[in-house]
């Protein structure tokens, strides 16, 4: 290696890391409602419920994490913030860290197919380097408490034990570590099942050929599923029929069938909660002119979390059924081919700019060598995801995989050379767009943190303390605080719900109150309403920051 390629690589590393590092030091107060449910699985792993007491819809790797974190460094809400975002760096340096590995294993892959040139790799480099910070830091926001960073540092480090495998370079070490680390994603989250097993398909073709091949994938293959298994057999029971995941069944109810969802704004509101027992239940979505209002969720449960209906939304929808919808899922696909338009888009535009840039043929599309062991795999998971839902974040790590396995760095042809340049520069083009979220983000999330431990001593001066039983007026899939103060949501009026509440007379409110109360809320909170509607018996409490501010608390007769 040139001194120019080593300062060139040592000023990619230390951006990476450092950009990684500033932006999740800027927006260390975040929090989320899915890192609220991975914080409530890792109280139930600490009280002795690990590794089967999950909901079935949150994977067990992540809370397991944060589990070990807090029995390490403490348990105090005060410690857990800066516990989960100490995980999330973590984290990200194993990232980092298998993104090194995999651009190794390219190098040597490079090697071997052009013996005696030197490998032709300045450009890959710079666009894995430069996407992988776009990735980290603006796709999957490092400063979320979610899985998606495990999965990132997983796949990448899949990939590079793949090629290694698939080049004939790997042994019996390798093939149990890619064993490992494929039963280690679905661990982390449900859908690398499916995704795991196409890359051990991908790795078979490869190497079926070879003497000893398919016994390595066998090997891998039971590795693998020894470590599956036991939590497919955990949801299929948890759940009353085989499955490996509630993720994909409910997501299709919500976002593909139209069917109501659990009591946020992300869904239109049910006109009844599903009853945990019955089976083939189909719901009707509330109707703002007729039924009773403000309708009212009783949503307590023999399941833990501070909002039991998204800890474990299964444990309601288990009965629920919609019929397939072929033309809902066609559009679905056609409206997340779009959101991939909109996330690749730079990407694209460099690609195809330094395409045009040439000479295009056939002859020349078909000299083009992907890697398959990256490209397959990460297609696989693209389409999975668009057959429901996108997210940046659920497709981060397997962006890089489609865009660095479309031009390897063995891929010498000059139209592959033109792409990897046109990429890369649209991965550094990015880049800025990604700092100024990282300092928006920053700015939105900060003190926020703290605005919520007020709350939480507010409301314990009110005797509203850890372990109390609430009831809620407003978002409460929001409510960020409420983990804070260690509370738990048994009643609630929903948000879209709220203004028929305030418009209630003193009776009709007292109606209501007298509801949650009769169904385990211990007190009342609630998002103030408008300015001007009387709050008579309510006591204003300190500002709960971002993302919703104003809260009031019931202090009149109960």
């Amino acid at each position: 290696m040139t001194s120019r390629a080593r300062i060139l690589n040592a000023a990619l590393r230390t951006f990476v890391l450092f950009f990684g590092a500033a932006a999740l030091w800027l927006a260390r107060d975040a929090m989320s409602p899915d890192g609220i449910a991975y914080l409530d699985a890792s109280d139930v792993y600490l009280s002795g419920g690990w590794p089967a007491a999950g909901s079935g819809y949150w994977s067990p790797l992540y809370p397991t994490l944060l589990a070990a974190a807090r029995l390490v460094a403490g348990q105090g809400a005060a410690r857990e913030q800066s516990i989960a975002q100490g995980v999330n760096f973590i984290l990200f340096l194993c990232a980092y860290a298998a993104l090194e590995y995999l651009v190794r294993e390219a190098r040597w892959t490079t090697r071997a197919r052009l013996p005696g040139a030197p490998p032709n790799d300045t450009t890959w480099r710079i666009l894995v380097y430069a996407l992988f910070g776009v990735l980290t830091v603006g796709w999957i926001r490092l400063w979320m408490p979610t899985p998606d960073m495990a999965v990132a540092a997983i796949v990448l480090a899949t990939a590079g034990v793949g090629i290694r495998l698939a080049t004939g370079r790997g042994r019996w070490p390798s093939v149990v570590v890619f064993g490992l680390l494929l039963g280690l994603g679905y661990l982390a989250k449900a859908v690398l099942l499916p995704i795991g097993i196409c890359s051990l398909a991908t790795l078979a073709a490869l190497v079926r050929r070879r003497p000893g091949g398919l016994s390595q994938i066998a090997v891998a293959a039971l590795i693998f599923l020894g470590l599956a298994v036991p939590q497919i057999v955990y949801a299929s029971r948890l759940k009353g029929a085989p499955t490996f995941g509630d993720v994909g069944r409910l997501n299709y109810l919500w976002f593909v069938a139209g069917v109501p969802g659990p009591v946020t704004s992300a869904f239109p509101l049910p006109a009844r909660l599903p009853s945990p027992t019955a089976a083939g239940q189909t719901l009707a979505a509330l109707d703002p002119l007729r039924g009773e209002h403000p309708a009212i969720y009783d949503i307590d449960a023999p399941i833990p979390g501070t909002l039991p209906i998204w800890y474990d939304a299964g444990h309601w929808y288990r009965g629920v059924v919609a019929p397939l919808r072929p033309v809902a899922i066609a559009r679905t696909f056609v409206r997340q081919l779009r959101v991939y338009l909109e996330l690749f888009g730079l990407l694209l535009v460099g690609g195809v700019a330094a395409a045009v840039g040439g000479a295009v043929s056939r002859r020349s599309v078909l000299a083009i060598r992907p890697s398959p062991m990256l490209v397959i795999p990460a297609l696989a998971a693209l389409s999975l995801y668009a057959l429901v839902l996108v997210q940046s974040r659920y497709v981060a790590a397997f962006a890089l995989l489609l865009f660095a396995g479309l031009v390897p760095p063995w891929a010498t042809d000059a139209l592959s050379r033109r792409l990897r340049s046109g990429f890369a520069v649209g991965a550094i083009a990015s880049l800025p767009l990604i700092a100024y979220q990282a300092r928006v983000d920053g700015s939105y999330w900060r003190g926020s943190a703290q605005a919520r431990a007020s709350v939480a001593a507010a409301l314990a001066a009110h005797g509203v303390g850890p372990g109390s039983r609430i009831g809620f007026i407003g978002e409460a899939y929001e409510a960020l605080w409420a983990r804070t103060a260690r509370l738990r949501f048994v009643s609630l009026v929903p948000l879209a719900e709220a203004p028929r509440f305030w418009e209630l007379d003193a009776d009709g409110r007292a109606a209501v109150l007298t509801h949650m109360r009769q169904h385990g809320a211990e007190a009342i909170v609630a998002e103030a309403p408008a300015l001007g509607v009387t709050i008579d018996g309510w006591e204003r409490l300190p500002s709960a920051g971002v993302p919703r501010s104003e809260l009031i608390v019931y202090t009149g007769q109960r």
